[in-house]
């Protein structure tokens, strides 16, 4: 399987996910694989700094930027500890908001970090909080 790291442009272009233009701009601005597409986006949370990007080509940036984080998160293990939430409304609100993925629930106090017991991808928030259910 290939992973984001080793994916270069020209590869996500062949599959059709960006057109030559979106192509050839990130060769302007020596971005060359996916994985620095997506270091970009993460950093800077756009593309209209380059020169010669405009509204369309930075919005087809960010949606390949968006489409191969969720198959990049498919295949990664969860690297970062997990948030700790005590309250159960503050667990959804934090879902709700986006600012996690997911949300695991537990008996206990237990530390949140799941380490290599869980296949969880994306940002990861649990509940000690097992009262209501």
């Amino acid at each position: 399987m290939l992973q984001v790291e080793e994916l270069h442009l020209k590869k996500v272009m062949e599959f059709g996910d960006m057109d030559s233009r979106r192509y050839h701009l990130c060769k302007l601005h020596g971005v060359h694989t996916l994985e620095q597409l997506m270091e970009h986006y993460l950093e800077f949370g756009t593309f209209l700094g380059w020169r010669h990007c405009g509204q369309l080509s930075n919005i087809a940036l960010i949606n390949v930027c968006k489409k191969y984080s969720k198959l990049e998160q498919n295949v990664l293990k969860l690297e970062k500890k997990a948030m700790e939430f005590r309250n159960r409304e503050l667990a959804f609100k934090a879902l709700e908001s986006g600012f996690v993925d997911a949300i695991v629930f537990t008996k206990g106090n237990n530390d949140a970090d799941l380490g290599g017991k869980l296949h969880v991808q994306g940002r990861v928030a649990v509940c000690n909080s097992f009262e209501d259910f």
